[in-house]
Formats: C-alpha cells, structure tokens, sequence
C-alpha cells in the first residue's frame, strides 16, 4: 500500500471514531426545539489534516450558487410575536460592508480562503474541496403597541460560511461566523446560536455553536464535522448540509431560524484500482489539468493547444469540458481509432490523441471530432501519467466533467 493511502486511511479512522454514531441527521431545526448538544469533533491533529487536505489543490474557484438568501422570508413582526411585543427580524441586504482579510482572519475558526474575500456578496465559490460564501444581513428589533409596530434597534452584518472536505477522507466540515457592524438602538443582550443537520448520504456529528453575544469587533459562529455513509467499496452518494442559527435577546421573542444551506458534497469508493480509498468532493465543480508549453511537457501541451484551437473540446477558455471515461475496453477503442498501429512511428515517438482515450469525447466514443500527432515518447507517457494523477486526486469518476488548460 502506498503512503498515500496509510495515511489517509489512518486520519479518516481518526475521524470516524471521533465522530461515532450520531443519528442520521434530520430536516433543519426550528429555534424553539434547537437542543444544547455537545458535537462531536475530530482530534485537534485530524482536524487539522482535513483542513490541510482542502487546501492542497492549486485549483482556481468557480460560482456555483445556492445561496442561503433564497430561503430568507420578509420579516413579519406581527406573526412572528408569539405573545412578545419585541421580536428580531433578519433580512438580506444586497451588499455588505466589503471584508478584508486582515479584519476577519485573526478571528476565524479556520481561516478562509483568500479568493473568498475577492467574491464577496456574490454566492457560493468553491473549488474541488473547498467552498465559501460571504453574504450580508440586517438585524431589526422591532416593538409592536397597539398594531403599531416601531424599530427600535437593529445591526448588519457579514455571514462567513465556509465548507472543506479532501478527496481522500469520508468527513467533511462546515462553519459560519457573524461579523457585525453598524449597530443601532437597543440591542443590549443579543446573542446567536445555532445547529446543524444534514440530507442524504451523511451522519451529522452535531454544531458546536454555543449561544454567544453578538457584539462589534467579535467573530460569533460555529462549526460542524459531517461524514459520509457512502465509504464501502463501490458506493457513491451526494449529501447537503446546513447550519442554523438564531438571534435572541432577552424578553424578545427570537428570530425566525436561519439556514446556511451548502452545495452538495458527493463522497465515494468507486476509483478504478485497488489502491484506493473513500474520499468527498464539491459536486458540480469541473476541475482544470494544467499543461505547460515549457516544461514538463511542452509536445503534449502544444498538441492540445493546437486541437482546441480547431475547436475541438476541453478548453477552460470558453470552450465544453471533456468528460471521464473509465471501461477500459471503450478506451482502447478510442486508441484503435485515433492512433491505429498502421500509423508509422518515428524513432523516439509515439502517437498522442485528443480528446484523450480516456473521455467520452475520444476518437471512437465521441462525434469523430478529434486530433493526432506523433510527440516525444516519454513526454507521451508522463504526461499521460499526470493525466492519471490528475483524475485520482479530484476523484473524477465516470462521466465527471473536467477542462484542460494550456498554460505558457
């Protein structure tokens, strides 16, 4: 076995044993049956070993949407006062105070990425192992007498929403953080708290979002640490996740629950080969391979520059992706068609095809859209070898989506 795997095999042993056997989990809380519940988390050092995994890849982010402000209803004092004439109201607001990462990163509970200060207020952005959302609220004490109802103190505020997982571990984490500004009014004795719960294939260990005070220069939030069912051989299966949490304030009646839904997760066990392991990615994200024109193989790059250029597929720059084929038997196909043995080979080359074999876009498999050229045989070979690399560690199974990018 390699290290690769002893290694991985060992953190996501950690990790499930940190996590037990929590129920699976249920629809999202309201906040009157939101329980105090202690969470069960990974050891500090395998924790750290997942957050270190997300952040491994060299992988640019993508929008893929699902913002929580779907969800969020108008704010009805009048509905929401269940016998109090003070209630909390939560709205969106369109845009927030533009963070930075030197304000919020001493006080986070896992530092975001730097790309997602740059897409602020602008939905999910994630890449294959990470995603992050900065979205913008407001917070309104209202006071209802005689039907009248009056604000009488409020505060907007930034939600941090942050979601890692590794392509070789069955556990994943998500956290949401409140920083606050712009305070106003009576809003003495504030205080968020909050929970978690998940759909699909996954097992929720519970938030630990304790009630926390809600105050200028404070980072209140939570976590939560998810793992997957879909861990034995063969399996595959998407899970969606959510924090939620609630403002209260002392004689006030608390603020309707809000949900911080992420983008699904799909974990497996399905890579060809038998060195493998269970392991999570963000659904939905194609990844980009990276060919260089220099070095290490400037033959390869040059001859899928060149197709793309045809308009053949794969290009990040505009064009479709490329998608993954596995049955080996349709592989070679898309080798017999491209790249026949009839096709003389000069001494130290070998015939290179594109689309790869390996897609459902090749020679055989596709629409007889494709290229040849002879290049440098080891190029050949290791760059085919990268391309393997590649496909392990973004788990792309069959018919998963993926570009390929040419770079100088």
């Amino acid at each position: 076995m390699s290290k690769r795997y002893l290694r991985a095999a060992a953190l996501a042993a950690a990790i499930l044993s940190a996590l037990g056997t929590p129920g699976i989990a249920q629809a999202g809380p309201r906040a009157s049956d939101m329980p105090d519940r202690v969470a069960v988390k990974p050891d500090a050092n395998a924790r750290a070993a997942l957050e270190a995994a997300a952040r491994s890849t060299d992988q640019s982010p993508q929008r893929i949407g699902g913002s929580s402000m779907r969800a969020a209803g108008k704010c009805d004092p009048l509905s929401q006062a269940h016998g109090s004439e003070t209630v909390i109201c939560v709205t969106p607001l369109q845009s927030g105070a533009r963070p930075t990462k030197a304000e919020v990163s001493q006080q986070t509970i896992q530092p975001l990425p730097d790309w997602c200060y740059d897409h602020a207020f602008d939905d999910w952005w994630a890449t294959r192992t990470q995603m992050c959302m900065i979205d913008a609220w407001t917070v309104t004490v209202t006071r209802t007498v005689n039907g009248v109802v009056t604000p009488i103190g409020g505060f907007d505020y930034n939600g941090y929403n942050y979601s890692y997982t590794s392509a070789d571990m069955s556990t994943w984490a998500s956290q949401t953080e409140i920083g606050m500004y712009n305070p106003w009014g009576d809003i003495a004795g504030i205080q968020v708290s909050g929970a978690s719960s998940c759909t699909g294939a996954c097992i929720n260990g519970g938030a630990d979002f304790p009630s926390q005070p809600v105050v200028p220069g404070a980072f209140p939030g939570g976590e939560a640490f998810f793992t997957s069912t879909a861990t034995t051989r063969g399996s595959e299966g998407r899970a969606s996740t959510t924090l939620t949490y609630y403002f209260t304030k002392p004689g006030a009646t608390p603020s309707t629950p809000h949900d911080v839904p992420t983008p699904d997760v799909r974990c497996d066990h399905k890579l060809p080969g038998n060195n493998t392991v269970a392991g999570c990615i963000v659904y939905g994200i194609a990844p980009v391979m990276t060919y260089s024109l220099t070095t290490p193989y400037p033959e390869l790059a040059a001859h899928i520059r060149d197709a793309q250029a045809t308009g053949i597929p794969g290009s990040p720059f505009g064009g479709s992706p490329l998608h993954r084929l596995i049955d080996p038997t349709l592989q070679q196909r898309n080798r017999d068609v491209a790249c026949p043995d009839s096709l003389p080979r000069p001494p130290g080359k070998s015939c290179d095809e594109y689309p790869m074999a390996s897609t459902w876009e090749g020679a055989a498999t596709g629409v007889n859209n494709y290229s040849w050229r002879m290049i440098d045989e080891a190029q050949n070979s290791n760059g085919g070898n990268a391309m393997n690399t590649f496909y392990r560690n973004m788990r792309l199974l069959d018919w998963d989506a993926f570009y390929v990018g040419i770079v100088p």
